[in-house]
């Protein structure tokens, strides 16, 4: 797949794929921007979107942690997408979400877009490493990658710095350390 997709500029999404995590509008947003493009999902589920008549969408299945980083790494926009919907767990799952692929995409200088969320637009604007779209309409999808685009050096500037000014070792000992005066108590 890779192989297909060389030369174009990849938009990513990697995760599942669920009424929480809409993409559809996202497919065909890329799809408007033509063959220099790929929409690409890489998600343990099955494909959900074959339906869409979208040539430049591809669908890459489960690959295991952390081979997954390699096509990561190829991406030259990664998409986050949460939207609140009562499945069970709490909606401030949704707009807090886990930050773990800001920082995959950060680690590769990759910014990002997503929706609306404070999980997601506090981070990108505050380290300027993304723009958030604040609809599911293509037009406004459009928008973001645009201004993605347009500030592409900066962006990918800013997400490795944002990467690296994090210390992961010491947030865990953090935590742990934290953890463990809890239970003495």
């Amino acid at each position: 797949i890779l192989d297909k997709l060389k030369g174009k500029k990849i938009i990513l999404y990697q995760g599942i794929t669920s009424k929480e995590r809409p993409l559809d509008k996202v497919i065909k947003a890329v799809g408007k921007l033509g063959d220099e493009y790929a929409f690409v999902l890489m998600s343990s589920e099955e494909n959900v979107y074959s339906h869409l008549d979208v040539s430049n969408y591809y669908f890459i299945p489960f690959v295991k942690p952390p081979y997954h980083l390699e096509i990561t790494s190829h991406a030259y926009i990664g998409v986050l997408s949460y939207t609140p919907t009562n499945n069970g767990y709490s909606k401030l799952n949704a707009l807090f979400c886990a930050p773990n692929k800001i920082y995959e995409y950060a680690s590769f200088g990759i910014p990002m877009i997503g929706n609306d969320i404070p999980g997601l637009t506090l981070p990108f604007e505050k380290s300027n490493i993304g723009v958030s779209f604040s609809s599911f309409e293509e037009e406004e999808i459009l928008k973001a990658i645009e201004k993605v685009q347009n500030n592409y050096t900066e962006l990918s500037a800013n997400t490795r710095l944002f990467y690296k000014q994090t210390d992961t070792k010491k947030i865990i000992n953090e935590i742990i350390l934290g953890a463990e005066s809890k239970l003495k108590k």
